[in-house]
């Protein structure tokens, strides 16, 4: 049977246009890993902030509200005035 060209088949890459292909592959596949790379920390840094935050909320001491200890005879009242000093007063 002779040998015939068939449709189907893709023409063969000349040496040029396949050396210029795997540099457009290379390429491709190092920019998405840098951005993969850049999304990945962004992730990081937010999460590292938002824990941040939420440690430093939970350091902060309890200003407002109501206290009830045992072995008080009195009421006592703690004010801070404009600088955050306390002032404690109480009946007795």
């Amino acid at each position: 049977m002779p040998e015939t060209d068939s449709v189907d088949q893709p023409p063969v890459p000349s040496g040029e246009s396949l050396l210029r292909s795997r540099k457009r592959r290379w390429l491709r596949i190092l920019l998405w890993t840098a951005g993969g790379l850049v999304a990945l920390l962004l992730i990081v840094v937010a999460v590292i902030v938002l824990w941040l935050r939420a440690a430093e909320k939970a350091a902060l001491s309890v200003l407002d509200g109501d206290v009830h200890i045992a072995g008080l005879s009195a009421r006592v009242t703690v004010r801070r005035d404009v600088h955050g000093v306390p002032h404690i007063e109480t009946a007795t």
